[in-house]
């Protein structure tokens, strides 16, 4: 069976996530997939194909959905690999928690290692690590691999470590608000990157003797910047050691220093030792501690977002946006690794019915409305932009809306009942 061959099957593949793993999908049957979801995906999937409920009846019966699956594991630990679409392999570990019960959802930590510069991994190799022999909590680990054609700070990774969750939705029970990033050297100094893309959707990242300004070696050729609001958007605590003459903790201290004028999120730790995993593992209770405090804010109603110049559509939580221009705007950060590119600078504040949205240049768009975003969605939303109305409307609620947003993110926690379409075209 190929991916072309069955409608149910195509299906299915999307909700899953696993649209670009023809190779991995083509081993499954469908009845190997069905009986691995999670009843959030099974009401889903029984939605796209009758699209007969009440919208606010299918809202509340997906984000009251068990997240829980019926998958036992007979291992806890494996290592495997998949294609992408561009047959680039990535191998990965799992590991779970020795006390797994299938009938409980878990935390997830996505763990980046160091030493990227390198050959390709090969399937005998070792590149998980672990910080700790005896965690204070239970979760669930991922161990990708990075090498110098695909290392933690490029746009590729960035798909990996998504496709990477939502492989291990499939078949474990995650808890979307707790999933975690942690690196070390060269996985820390990728943990900032990954951030910068991903923060909407980690509860915390934790990075230890890494170096964001270590991306600004050319020999990277790393081709966009990485921009301050974006990378302290979600909790992120920062270690280096105090002996690491790599990466020396007075010399990141300045950086952070910096990110922190644009969040509280952001801490920094100064711990006892070298460019070492021993320093990882003698820190580890603070990031427990780190973890065990946050859960991520799944609806927030406050963003600040900084986005470069491209025709793509591009997304942080509720908001997508369009922006193209060839005119520069000195009002916005220059981020950490300038590279002159035009950026807009997108910030957005929801109280009750109104949303507030402030840009630096012309941009179009979409708004996505949730009943935990807006007090009444029923009633009529107002939106200023720049401190103008822009638009006074009742949103239309529909079951297209959910099931768009549900297939793509997987997630009871991010629902979204309509959406509003806003053109900014003057300022």
């Amino acid at each position: 069976m190929n991916c072309s061959q069955s409608n149910l099957f195509r299906l299915l593949i999307s909700i899953l996530g696993l649209i670009d793993h023809c190779v991995l999908a083509s081993a499954l049957t469908d009845d190997i997939l069905y009986s691995s979801m999670s009843s959030f995906d099974i009401q889903v999937k029984h939605a796209v194909e009758l699209k007969t409920k009440n919208t606010m009846t299918l809202y509340a019966e997906l984000e009251n959905a068990e997240k829980k699956t019926s998958h036992s594991a007979n291992k806890r630990f494996f290592k495997s690999s998949y294609l992408d679409s561009n047959r680039q392999r990535f191998r990965y570990a799992i590991r779970l928690p020795e006390s797994y019960k299938a009938t409980e959802n878990y935390p997830l930590i996505i763990f980046l290692h160091g030493q990227v510069n390198r050959p390709e991994w090969k399937s005998h190799e070792t590149w998980w690590f672990y910080p700790t022999k005896n965690p204070t909590f239970d979760y669930i680990s991922i161990f990708p691999t990075a090498y110098k054609d695909v290392p933690w700070w490029s746009k590729t990774q960035v798909n990996n470590i998504l496709n990477l969750i939502n492989i291990v939705k499939l078949s474990y029970p995650v808890d979307t608000d707790r999933i975690f990033l942690v690196g070390i050297s060269d996985g820390g100094t990728g943990s900032f990157y990954l951030n910068h893309f991903l923060n909407s959707i980690f509860a915390g990242t934790v990075s230890f003797i890494g170096h964001p300004l270590a991306l600004l070696n050319p020999v990277l050729n790393i081709p966009h910047n990485l921009y301050e609001p974006n990378i302290v958007n979600s909790p992120f605590l920062v270690m280096n050691g105090i002996n690491d003459r790599l990466y020396p903790a007075t010399e990141i201290e300045p950086i952070i220093n910096h990110l922190k004028a644009f969040s509280n999120n952001l801490e920094y730790v100064k711990v006892e030792g070298s460019h070492r995993l021993s320093t990882m593992q003698e820190a580890w209770p603070m990031a427990e501690a780190f973890m065990k405090e946050h859960s991520r804010l799944a609806n927030l109603k406050q963003i600040s977002w900084q986005i470069e110049s491209s025709p793509a559509i591009q997304r942080n939580a509720w908001i997508n946006a369009k922006f193209e221009s060839t005119k520069l705007n000195q009002n916005t950060p220059s981020g950490l690794l300038p590279n002159g590119a035009i950026t807009n600078w997108i910030k957005a504040h929801i109280v009750q019915n109104t949303i507030n949205i402030t840009v630096t240049h012309p941009i179009e768009l979409r708004l996505l409305i949730s009943p935990k975003l807006i007090e009444q969605p029923s009633k009529p939303i107002k939106i200023f932009i720049n401190g103008t109305l822009k638009a006074s409307l009742i949103v239309d609620q529909n079951i297209d809306t959910i099931l768009e947003w549900a297939v793509l993110d997987k997630d009871p926690q991010l629902l979204y009942t309509g959406s509003v379409e806003i053109l900014v075209n003057d300022l």
